[in-house]
């Protein structure tokens, strides 16, 4: 029988609870840490109730880059390793930590403002932009 091999994989699909929090360290490696919110809904007996579990992560190098331009309530799956630690509060409590170190990050559908009128804002864009400056 063949022997089971540890692993240590975690992946989860939310909405962004705040905008990427892209940093640098001292040595000029890119680190982003941003909070991830997954709803599940589950069955008790007055019917489906919701819940939602918030996960932290931080994401190193290549990776934080993407999630420093990442938006609060915009979707994104985080593909990674779960990472456990702890450390003494002020009173002297013992707490602990779990946080998602990301590997890979996806992006998606930004979340849709509206302005007062009721209406999605629509985007200007200067005349001076020559067409060497434009993205497409």
């Amino acid at each position: 029988m063949p022997m089971l091999e540890d692993i240590n994989e975690v992946r989860v699909t939310g909405r962004l609870g705040g905008d990427g929090d892209l940093r640098y360290t001292g040595n000029g490696q890119a680190v982003c840490n941003f909070s991830v919110a997954v709803t599940r809904i589950y069955r008790r007996r007055d019917g489906l109730q919701e819940a939602t579990d918030w996960f932290r992560v931080t994401a190193w190098g290549d990776v934080a880059k993407v999630g420093g331009g990442l938006v609060k309530g915009q979707r994104v799956e985080v593909h990674g390793r779960l990472e456990t630690g702890k450390y003494d509060d002020r009173e002297g409590v013992t707490r602990y930590t779990v946080q998602i170190i990301a590997s890979e990050l996806r992006a998606g559908e930004r979340p849709v403002t509206v302005n007062a009128n009721g209406k999605e804002p629509v985007a200007v864009v200067s005349l001076d932009e020559t067409a060497d400056s434009m993205p497409f």
